[in-house]
């Protein structure tokens, strides 16, 4: 969907380090965007991550639980939501997560997570090192 750009904190190229808006939460986040971000600007966005560095099954979840929350470290977020999709086709699994409060997709490779198995519907709490939003189009 869309975030909100609150503040540039540094700029080197096409990477930005900026204070954004996802749903009702803000937070820090790198954002790569070809050309000059423009503050209070909202922008269409694509997600990406380097890694998995925690995911635990949420045995209680709500949707209104789920969100992209900062972390003690700068360079991990984690995200809360639900599994809406389990995409199987020649040996690749892609999970999608849904975050309501948002709201958004963020599409997973099953090869990123170390351990667990995760069933449609279930509610899943993930730290992501280095995720990076991808800015495509101001809306």
């Amino acid at each position: 969907m869309a975030i909100k750009i609150i503040g540039i904190i540094s700029n080197s190229g096409n990477d930005n380090i900026c204070l954004v808006r996802h749903g009702d939460l803000e937070f820090s986040a790198e954002v790569d965007f070809n050309g000059a971000l423009e503050k209070d600007s909202e922008y269409f966005f694509e997600m990406g991550y380097e890694a998995i560095e925690e995911i635990v099954k949420v045995q209680i979840f709500e949707d209104s639980m789920s969100g992209i929350f900062p972390t003690s470290s700068e360079n991990e977020l984690c995200v809360v939501g639900r599994v809406s999709g389990i995409f199987r086709e020649n040996n690749i699994e892609l999970i999608d997560l849904y975050i309501q409060r948002g709201p958004e997709f963020i599409t997973i490779d099953r090869k990123d997570i170390p351990i667990g198995n995760y069933d449609l519907h279930d509610g899943v709490k993930i730290v992501f090192k280095n995720l990076k939003f991808y800015a495509h189009d101001k809306m």
